[in-house]
């Protein structure tokens, strides 16, 4: 009862004063500025710009510079696309289609090759396969089978190889009117010599790219994940905390922050890595000290963090503890997971 008239004394009180010229009010208002400026920007060329008119000048050159291109506009034919409409595949064709391929219609195609036929990257013809069927026949239609089922073949490295990856790629801006940007495309290239490195760049007109590179968030590296590649994660949970902490959160708006925002982060890179021990206590450290005092500053915690951890019935908040590496998420129960 007294919890509810405190809860609707305050409410009185913040209509009333409200629209004071507060303390609270200009932190506010100082805040939403700060979030709304940028103080510095990096060029393409690593120069950090922290003057304001660098900065606008800046964005107004890249962005013309990006946009500033002659736009290709391709005219559609409405009757050929609905020329295609009357094609329509039956429940039944569409079943056959999609049927998984038996070993008897491999071997009818494999049959179906004349034998005069020019032999293939191993020298044989389709006749000496014809006449050791009984021996090779189980070998070619587990391997047959294997590229319906994956969409995998045997490897196969040459430069006519990388010249269907260009033409691929140039059929794809011919029908959807987007070009590849040799200047911003990369490839990388694994245990070739530098004569053929050479080959293929000259080939796609590419640059050569290097590991680790960035993608969607995350580090790709050719080796093991280290503590210098999950630096961009703790620097990325440092930022989020350093921007909250004028806010003035309670304990349940920093709980909230650390279970739908820090969590997310963490869960994000635990679903494709796994994450250091010492990175992971990096992280628990840093949303404890978030929790009780609000920042990543020095202070004690009222509660053990496995207490923390805990299912809200027993007596802790809900959060998802770092220290779970995700096969242990994997094979925990569903239920066993804090609600």
């Amino acid at each position: 009862m007294e919890e509810n008239m405190l809860h609707q004394r305050s409410k009185l009180q913040w209509l009333k004063h409200g629209d004071q010229n507060s303390k609270v009010f200009f932190r506010k208002i100082n805040a939403m500025r700060a979030r709304q400026r940028i103080f510095q920007i990096s060029t393409p060329a690593g120069e950090v710009l922290t003057d304001m008119k660098d900065v606008t000048d800046e964005f107004v050159s890249y962005f013309q510079t990006l946009l500033g291109g002659t736009r290709v506009q391709r005219d559609i034919d409405l009757n050929f696309l609905q020329s295609g409409l009357k094609y329509c595949f039956t429940i039944e064709e569409a079943d056959t289609i999609c049927a998984p391929i038996t070993l008897t219609e491999i071997k009818d195609a494999a049959f179906d090759i004349d034998e005069d036929s020019a032999p293939g990257p191993d020298g044989y013809t389709s006749g000496f396969f014809k006449a050791s069927w009984s021996v090779v026949g189980n070998d070619i239609s587990a391997a047959v089978g294997e590229f319906f089922t994956t969409g995998r073949l045997l490897k196969q490295a040459d430069l006519p190889s990388i010249q269907v990856i260009k033409d691929s790629l140039q059929e794809f801006a011919a029908l959807s009117g987007l070009q590849v940007n040799p200047n911003k495309s990369q490839i990388i290239l694994s245990r070739v010599g530098q004569q053929g490195k050479q080959q293929i760049l000259d080939l796609l007109g590419f640059q050569e790219g290097f590991l680790p590179v960035k993608y969607l968030g995350v580090p790709l590296i050719s080796s093991r994940l280290t503590m210098a590649d999950c630096k961009p994660l703790i620097d990325k949970l440092d930022s989020r905390i350093a921007g909250w902490n004028h806010l003035n959160l309670t304990y349940a708006g920093r709980a909230q922050l650390i279970k739908s925002v820090l969590s997310s982060l963490h869960s994000y890179w635990a679903s494709v890595f796994i994450l250091p021990k010492g990175v992971i206590k990096i992280l628990e450290a840093k949303m404890r000290k978030f929790l009780w005092q609000g920042s990543t500053g020095r202070g004690y915690a009222k509660v053990e963090w496995e207490q923390v951890c805990r299912p809200k019935e027993e007596g802790g908040l809900g959060f998802r503890n770092p220290s779970y590496e995700p096969s242990s998420y994997a094979q925990t129960p569903m239920e066993a997971y804090p609600k």
